[in-house]
């Protein structure tokens, strides 16, 4: 399993991992977490040829580009890929449908419903 987390908030970048990384222990399962403080380099990433792209991508909506806009170039690459906004604001959940969004949560993330969300991706 591989999983992005890109968001431009360190703080919240590292809470979103520590949970993630949390819940994959629990369960026993190794999981690659990759961390981006912004989408450019997250694009730059996955458009190098051979690259596999990741399995889960948790994105930051409101950052230097847009996280709607990163999940549009993501897409290009892997229809398959789930993406989940992690946003502070309800603004941009009607835009996550144009890019197929798995889910769209509010931050601060909470454990309980991240743990839900990748028990029913597992």
């Amino acid at each position: 399993m591989r999983i992005a987390i890109c968001d431009d908030n360190l703080m919240e970048l590292e809470n979103t991992k520590k949970i993630i990384s949390n819940y994959y222990q629990g369960i026993q399962v190794n999981v690659d977490i990759q961390c981006f403080d912004n989408p450019i380099n997250l694009i730059k990433l996955i458009n190098l040829p051979n690259n596999e792209g990741f399995d889960i991508y948790f994105l930051d909506v409101i950052m230097q580009i847009n996280g709607i806009e990163a999940a549009k170039k993501i897409r290009e690459i892997s229809i398959d890929a789930v993406i989940i906004f992690t946003t502070t604001s309800k603004e941009f959940a009607v835009d996550a449908f144009s890019v197929k969004a798995y889910h769209y949560l509010i931050k601060p993330l909470d454990e309980i419903i991240v743990n839900e969300l990748l028990d029913d991706l597992s």
